[in-house]
């Protein structure tokens, strides 16, 4: 295994697992109502999301293999579908209020989710890469686009939206750690994706250090800026 990818899985990855669990219980514990319990299960999606992708490591043997790195990857993007969920209801928005519509959200995002991850051809995983996940180039772009539309540009609205509703500048501050906690988680699976596409030793290299500050800056500054407080 290459130096990089062994540090990003056995380093990163499971301070990432410690990391984010540890997040999700300390928010479950400190209150449970409808909304911690929604974004501790981002929480929650992330860490499971890496534990399968240390297991797969040694299993070496497809379909298996690939099986388990599809699992891995649909927790960690469809986590982005919680963020959403969770912004609407604190702003109460009439699309996520209700509990029923909630569902039907959160299962059409999943469709979604699991229609842009079955892109054939998108993803390699066998022995010709060495049991490394690789991308092809359209995936990747298809991802980018699939990503920024569906998750990130309605996130970014919902944020704005509930800045602007906010009266205490405390509150506003927060909402601004929040965000920008937000905008590194995104950041973090774009880079990730671009490592297992861009076959680059300078970026892989650059990328295993900058993954690690950047997964757990976001997870931080997301619980510091509103998950506390709730």
């Amino acid at each position: 295994m290459e130096g990089t990818r062994f540090f990003l899985i056995f380093f990163v990855q499971l301070f990432i697992i410690v990391f984010y669990f540890f997040m999700g219980f300390k928010i479950l514990r400190r209150n449970r109502n409808p909304t911690t319990l929604t974004i501790s299960l981002y929480y929650f999606f992330i860490g499971t999301g890496c534990i399968l992708n240390i297991v797969l490591v040694p299993v070496e043997e497809n379909p298996l293999t690939f099986i388990l790195y599809f699992m891995a990857l649909y927790l960690i993007l469809f986590s982005q579908t919680i963020i959403f969920v969770f912004i609407g209801k604190l702003l109460t928005i009439n699309l996520i209020a209700k509990s029923k519509k909630t569902i039907l959200l959160i299962f059409s995002y999943g469709f979604l989710v699991f229609l842009i991850l079955s892109f054939p051809g998108g993803i390699t995983i066998n022995q010709d890469t060495d049991w490394t996940p690789v991308y092809s180039w359209l995936f990747l772009i298809s991802l980018y686009i699939f990503h920024s539309v569906v998750f990130v540009i309605p996130t970014i609205v919902l944020l704005k939206k509930l800045y602007n509703k906010l009266e205490i500048k405390k509150l506003k501050t927060r909402l601004k750690y929040f965000s920008f906690g937000y905008v590194l988680g995104f950041f973090s699976q774009y880079g990730a994706a671009l490592y297992n596409t861009w076959d680059n030793s300078t970026f892989k290299l650059i990328w295993s250090f900058l993954s690690f500050i950047s997964v757990v800056t976001s997870g931080f500054l997301m619980y510091y800026g509103i998950v506390q407080n709730l």
